[in-house]
């Protein structure tokens, strides 16, 4: 009798140690799961940042392509074959880069604007070191809100505001100009994002005009932002 109960007693200290070392290689696991849906999460997080990245700096450099090909399908020339995004091929100018900065905002003054783009373009595609391109960038956003082209605007924004330093008050200002673009493609929530960013500007002490923090204000009001 005493032999069965020392068994017995055996048998069940080896069932609750085998279920303390289940507890804990279940503890392990998803302790283990939770880590990598961690790193996947912020994985994810930063591939979409890394393709809104490309996708600005792919319309910037594309743009141009994109438009002749859409006015091509527009106009029904090429029929039912898909479009291709192609860079234009040009030879460099033999304008330098101040000549044709200044060039493209003669032909901006006098509203040639398919002509001050094209100066604009040549000086962003063949000089892109140049102290000009963040203006330039800044004018062809201008002239894509013009022909309301709300999408090449502010990929072109973008590489402005990017270019300039806080320092510099046109920097909220072609902030506030993406966000209106977003609004103009009814990205709501993109556009309030960046009204957070102009927000987070100011907080820096940053330089902000009077003019962008109104309208930044009316923005915030007329897009419901508090509610996003």
């Amino acid at each position: 009798m005493r032999c069965l109960y020392y068994a017995t007693l055996m048998v069940f200290g080896l069932v609750n140690v085998v279920s303390a070392e289940e507890e804990k290689v279940e503890q392990s696991v998803v302790e283990y799961v939770q880590e990598l849906t961690g790193k996947l999460d912020t994985l994810t997080q930063t591939i979409e940042l890394l393709e809104k990245r490309i996708e600005i700096l792919e319309s910037a450099c594309h743009a141009r392509g994109v438009e002749e090909n859409s006015k091509k399908i527009e106009n029904g020339v090429m029929g039912s074959q898909p479009a291709s995004v192609e860079k234009p091929k040009r030879s460099k100018p033999s304008a330098g880069a101040d000549r044709l900065s200044s060039d493209g905002l003669s032909a901006l003054q006098h509203k040639n604007f398919d002509e001050a783009e094209q100066k604009f373009l040549d000086l962003v595609q063949f000089y892109p070191e140049h102290s000009a391109v963040p203006d330039a960038c800044y004018w062809l956003g201008e002239i894509h809100v013009i022909k309301k082209q709300y999408a090449h605007a502010q990929a072109y924004y973008a590489l402005a505001y990017k270019a300039f330093p806080e320092t510099n008050v046109k920097k909220a200002e072609i902030g506030l100009k993406i966000a209106e673009c977003y609004f103009s493609l009814n990205k709501n929530k993109e556009g309030c994002l960046f009204l957070k960013e102009i927000m987070k500007l100011q907080q820096r002490g940053a330089n902000i005009s009077n003019a962008t923090l109104q309208l930044m204000q009316k923005y915030w009001a007329l897009h419901k932002c508090a509610d996003l």
